[in-house]
């Protein structure tokens, strides 16, 4: 009697242990990753996905964007593995929050910091769960009060199911499970990606969300997207060449395939000022700021007894890929033309480092958000400042092409002189 007695209290116990396991056992639910269904977000691609977007049921898998401030809002499934009884019951949403995990992008205007961003706190109402005998169900959760900054990083909740059947919970009903849910990465946007980012590529908003990390005004975007590219190791200026690599002008098309493949081959890709900035317009359209590239050269009505060529020639700038805390990377360099990119009225340039800004102070830095004639050249009594000295006279200046550096420097051989501007407005209508 008492072995008797004593198997039915151990059979009992085991009952009770295999029901205390969420997601084990029997009654249970189980969360159903690939079933997560991400609303609200804006279309997304890759260079191994584009032209196709990536999968509009993304699972845990696929990469999210949202804009900043917004709320994100997620369908997620659970299955229900009760033989006999269907679940009602209710998702409590014990918590909510956004993580940054960008890794900082090493810059040189100071060590990158560790990422010690404290989390954002979301909002999340508690949510209706119905799911069938050995079938899925779903329910939605919105997770209001996204970062109000631009960002990378991902999603996580705690929640805990109740209903008619599961574990008892102290204080509540029934709990069929529990647990801590971490979803895939989730990029927070200044705004709805646009131009040729939209759709956007993951590649691009992982480099621009890491360069505008915390900025919430899209002038500070600008900025940190425009030095991110200049510092950030990505283009080296390949000066002295016409031919662009990724800037195709038969199409009029970024072969944006081909330069990730090539950066993640190479590091450090070459590039002419067609490629850089129009890299820069793309990594701005990726954050939702409108932008487009313009073409600037001397006005080719321009007389002169002395003049053999319309070419002009810089201030003294920094190609990108050399060290612009270096005074002796700055030259004076001869152009035909020049290719920037503009946004919101004003122009940026993250080919070059400029030794002054417009106003004739020690700048070491690309442009951005300069005033676009301004920046073709600003006189500065006695100085000139811009991108522009002046035109090249043959004759009078000189250049050369220094050993080790592959490009032609000037040497001014007169006072500087203000010159008109011939800019003409061009950008590709599409990626590749």
């Amino acid at each position: 009697m008492k072995s008797r007695l004593l198997c039915a209290i151990l059979s009992l116990g085991l009952i009770a242990a295999s029901l205390a396991q969420p997601g084990g056992g029997s009654p249970t639910l189980s969360f159903v990753p690939s079933l997560t269904n991400w609303t609200g977000n804006a279309d997304a691609t890759d260079k191994n996905t584009f032209p196709s977007l990536l999968p509009a049921v993304e699972g845990v898998t696929y990469k999210i964007v949202y804009e900043k401030g917004g709320t994100a809002t997620v369908s997620i499934s659970f299955h229900n593995n009760n033989p006999t009884d269907d679940f009602e019951g209710v998702i409590l949403v014990q918590d909510a929050r956004y993580i940054h995990d960008t890794e900082p992008w090493a810059v040189p205007w100071g060590a990158p910091p560790p990422v010690t961003i404290p989390d954002t706190l979301l909002s999340a109402d508690d949510v209706a769960l119905n799911v069938p005998i050995n079938q899925n169900g779903s329910a939605t959760l919105a997770f209001a009060g996204l970062p109000a900054f631009v960002t990378k990083g991902h999603i996580q909740c705690t929640l805990r199911i109740e209903g008619n059947f599961g574990v008892q919970v102290p204080g509540g009903n029934p709990s069929p499970w529990n647990g801590q849910i971490n979803f895939q990465t989730a990029y927070i946007t200044f705004d709805d990606p646009t131009g040729v980012m939209d759709p956007v590529w993951t590649e691009m908003l992982d480099m621009s969300c890491t360069f505008a990390q915390e900025e919430s005004a899209q002038a500070d975007v600008i900025r940190e997207v425009t030095q991110g590219l200049y510092f950030g190791h990505i283009f080296a200026y390949n000066l002295g060449t016409t031919a662009t690599l990724y800037l195709n002008f038969t199409n009029q098309k970024y072969r944006l395939k081909a330069f990730l493949t090539d950066r993640q081959s190479n590091g450090i890709v070459p590039g002419n000022c067609y490629d850089i900035n129009g890299f820069l317009t793309i990594l701005i359209q990726s954050q939702g700021v409108s932008a487009s590239g313009r073409v600037v050269q001397l006005q080719e009505n321009i007389e002169s007894e002395n003049e053999e060529s319309i070419d002009f020639f810089t201030n003294l700038f920094c190609p990108v890929g050399s060290d612009a805390t270096n005074n002796d990377n700055y030259y004076q360099i001869r152009f035909a033309v020049h290719y920037q990119s503009t946004s919101v009225g004003s122009v940026n340039d993250g080919a070059a480092g400029y030794l002054e800004d417009l106003s004739g102070f020690t700048y070491m830095n690309p442009a951005w958000l300069w005033n676009p004639s301004g920046s073709w050249q600003t006189f500065n009594d006695p100085k000139m400042n811009g991108l522009t000295y002046r035109k090249f006279i043959s004759g009078v200046d000189t250049w050369s092409v220094p050993s080790g550096l592959g490009f032609p420097v000037v040497t001014p051989g007169a006072l500087p002189a203000l010159e008109g501007l011939a800019e003409t407005t061009w950008f590709a209508a599409g990626v590749e």
